[in-house]
């Protein structure tokens, strides 16, 4: 089974997404998830991608030039 693609059906077959810890694979979810407008959260303190998600969302605009709101 290929798992090309796997994250994407994952995130637009949800409505949400947390992250937890997290490696790259997480952040593409996550940020799948941001650009489809679906409810996420966060787990901070995992000392893993996660936790630099909160920098990332400052620096970041959402589509429609939209500001994420921590």
């Amino acid at each position: 089974m290929s798992y090309v693609g796997r994250d994407t059906h994952l995130v637009l077959s949800s409505d949400a997404v947390i992250t937890v810890g997290g490696r790259m694979g997480s952040l593409h979810e996550l940020a799948t998830a941001l650009e489809s407008r679906k409810v996420c959260g966060v787990l901070l303190g995992s000392m893993a991608l996660a936790d630099y998600v909160p920098t990332l969302l400052q620096n970041v605009e959402a589509p429609g030039n939209e500001r994420y709101h921590l």
